[in-house]
């Protein structure tokens, strides 16, 4: 089954990112007992109480470097991602730092053209918000859709994006 990036996870240990970029409430993320991230999310409520994430820790540098563009996330997906979930998540992680694809692009790369919002359901589901960049995928006419973390979020990193290529 999928994680949601709002359900919780259980035998999970949830650690605090400080503010980055676009993200001035700072982070969420879950890592599974194998140490493997399986959630990224926007901090929320009480999530934003958790521990913070050691300094040490080999995320740290890598986080500013992957919200600059410098750096992308290539660690292997969660294994509860369904099949073609992790169709659509590879694909858009191809999408480079400060472009964007339409839903029916992503579902043409798959070979799968009718299958936009199937697209959509799937990146809704994405665990890992901002590693894999499923913010980068708006609608056809150029709207930007919408995000877990909410489309005023998701039009703000899109920007930050796009600054930062310029």
């Amino acid at each position: 089954m999928a994680t949601s990036p709002s359900r919780p996870l259980s035998a999970a240990t949830l650690f605090r990112l400080p503010p980055l970029g676009p993200l001035p409430q700072g982070f969420v993320i879950a890592f599974g007992m194998d140490g493997e991230a399986l959630r990224l999310q926007p901090a929320r409520g009480e999530e934003a109480f958790s521990s913070p994430l050691p300094p040490d820790h080999p995320l740290m540098p890598l986080l500013p470097m992957i919200l600059e563009g410098k750096a992308s996330w290539v660690a292997p997906l969660p294994p509860q991602i369904r099949p073609f979930d992790r169709e659509v998540l590879e694909a858009v992680r191809r999408i480079p730092f400060g472009a964007t694809a339409s839903y029916a692009e992503v579902s043409r790369a798959l070979g799968r053209a009718k299958a936009f919002r199937a697209v959509g359901g799937a990146l809704a589901r994405n665990p890992l918000l901002l590693l894999i960049p499923c913010h980068r995928v708006v609608r056809g006419s150029g709207e930007t859709g919408g995000y877990a973390g909410g489309a005023e979020l998701k039009g703000r990193i899109l920007g930050w994006e796009k600054e930062r290529k310029e």
